[in-house]
């Protein structure tokens, strides 16, 4: 019975393990592995095995070349993997071992290197204008960066640029980036930006005051003697200088004449900037007197002609002792004859002047000898023309009434007229005249 037993076991052991052997021989076996994807910074790599595709545990593994040391990546255990910034330029290799009863293992080729990922950003927030500087720097702020894998430490900056730093509309300005941080390496750059609407404004120059000359002879111009003062705002190096012309507002002689200084740039990198405003006075002086005008206001010095002849005068007419009536009637009458006879005698009558010739116009405000002169000669003729008879050397409102009503008598100019109230060269011309000059 025990033998039997043992007969019955034996053979049943038998049976037992030619099943195992015979299970074991019909399992599938894991063959080979293999990676698919693209071979870059984040994008996915997919294992693959050939034979056994359950039941695997995968490990994968990098390398500077591809014939080189393998070192397994941290946390690398699935069935994919994306490559981060780190492993740019790196070679990947995956391990596959079945937990099937074979426990087969097999191990993938080396990928081709891990290449760089492009990133893309959004437009940069750009300022277009500026007032030339000298240099060709855009102000430039980076837009958002997009495409870093997550714990990836990339950073972006940007720098503008214009083609040239001249002063000029329609400028190519250039935004560069540049990429930072630790996995900086595994990127590549954004693509540059450029605008086209980039403008640089000339810059505004200011300048010290002037050494002006505020007062000069009459000279029959407007001129008056300038020097510049120190230009300020220059960038640099440029070459730029700056010339002043001095101009009076009137070229008569009196006083509280404006002058206007205009500035000029000139040098080569004069096109980039601004002329300084304008500088001007009310304070200018224009004097008729001194050796620089003797020509115009020399006072005319001819002697004036003195009648000496002597009047013939007839004997005075006497009355009787006892005159009558008629007596009185005929010494009246012979004492008119005398005086109608004197009269006779007497040299034609002129019109009185001062001796002094006007060269120059004379106006509402003027202050000068000139002005004195012309009113000394409408006090001549008489208070008609001229009641205050006034000589102050201002030309105000009693001196132009006066020369209204000189060039009303002469027919020179009358209410309307552009030059009633104004001495111009036809009312000096007349009063020249009237004075033998």
């Amino acid at each position: 019975m025990k033998n039997s037993k043992k007969k019955v076991l034996s053979l049943f052991s038998v049976v037992i393990g030619s099943f195992l052997i015979t299970g074991v021989a019909s399992a599938a076996t894991l063959s080979s592995v293999t990676i698919t994807g693209t071979k870059a910074v984040g994008s996915t790599l997919t294992a693959v095995p050939v034979g056994v595709t359950t039941q695997v545990n995968y490990r994968w593994y990098s390398a500077t070349t591809a014939d080189g040391e393998y070192s397994l990546i941290p946390g690398a255990t699935a069935t994919t993997t994306i490559p981060t910034g780190a492993y740019v330029g790196k070679f990947f290799k995956v391990e596959a071992s079945s937990t099937a009863p074979d426990d087969g293992i097999a191990t993938s080729t080396a990928t081709t290197a891990i290449t760089a990922k492009q990133l893309t950003i959004a437009d940069p927030t750009l300022t277009l204008s500026k007032v030339y500087d000298g240099d060709r720097t855009a102000a430039v702020t980076a837009g958002a960066l997009s495409g870093v894998i997550d714990g990836d430490t990339v950073t972006v900056s940007a720098v503008g640029t214009y083609d040239t730093a001249t002063t000029t509309t329609g400028k190519t300005i250039t935004v560069v980036y540049t990429l930072a941080g630790a996995q900086a390496t595994g990127y590549t750059k954004p693509v540059d930006y450029t605008s086209t609407s980039g403008v640089v404004t000339a810059k505004q120059l200011t300048i010290s005051d002037p050494t002006l000359t505020t007062t000069k002879n009459y000279d029959g111009n407007t001129s008056a003697s300038v020097t510049a003062g120190t230009l300020s705002g220059v960038v640099g190096s440029d070459t730029v200088t700056v010339t002043a012309t001095g101009t009076y507002n009137n070229v008569d002689v009196g006083t509280g004449r404006g002058i206007t200084v205009a500035y000029t740039l000139a040098g080569a990198d004069s096109v980039n900037y601004t002329k300084p405003v304008d500088y001007s006075v009310s304070t200018g002086v224009i004097v008729g007197a001194g050796a620089a005008s003797s020509a115009y206001y020399a006072p005319v010095t001819t002697t004036p002609v003195v009648v000496t002849a002597t009047p013939v005068v007839t004997a005075t007419p006497t009355l009787p002792a006892n005159p009558t009536q008629a007596d009185y009637q005929n010494l009246i009458s012979s004492l008119l004859a005398q005086v109608s006879a004197l009269q006779s005698q007497l040299p034609a009558a002129t019109v009185s002047g001062t001796g002094y010739k006007f060269v120059s116009a004379l106006s509402f405000g003027n202050t000068s000898d000139s002005v004195k002169q012309l009113q000394m000669f409408l006090k001549a003729q008489g208070s008609e023309i001229y009641p205050s008879g006034a000589t102050t050397g201002y030309f105000g409102q009693l001196t132009q009434n006066a020369v209204k009503a000189f060039q009303v008598k002469y027919g020179l100019a009358k209410a309307g007229d552009a030059g009633y109230g104004f001495v111009g060269p036809k009312t000096r011309a007349k009063i020249n005249q009237l004075q033998g000059m």
